[in-house]
């Protein structure tokens, strides 16, 4: 969904992004679901980000209340809203 916010036509005038999960990325494969690398995707955003969208990030659950958190899932929305300019919360 990112990907496609990041690229479509449609979201070319966005000049902010809201991105709101509770949890790390993952991807399908057969009947699996599987975390992703998430400097892959940092990596990817980074370079698909070709605008300098601004991403703000907001983490569902009680983990992404802990700002210190080390869970992976906590790591990431911070590092994605960091590498964007934009701002984390997690509630």
């Amino acid at each position: 969904a990112l990907e496609y916010v990041l690229t479509a036509s449609n979201y070319s005038e966005a000049g902010t992004i809201v991105f709101v999960s509770d949890g790390a990325p993952t991807k399908i494969i057969g009947n699996d679901c599987i975390d992703e690398d998430i400097k892959d995707v940092l990596s990817f955003v980074k370079s698909t980000n070709t605008s300098q969208k601004t991403i703000n990030c907001l983490g569902v659950g009680a983990e992404f209340r802990n700002q210190s958190s080390t869970n992976p899932a906590v790591v990431f929305m911070k590092e994605l809203s960091k590498q964007n300019s934009g701002f984390y919360i997690g509630f």
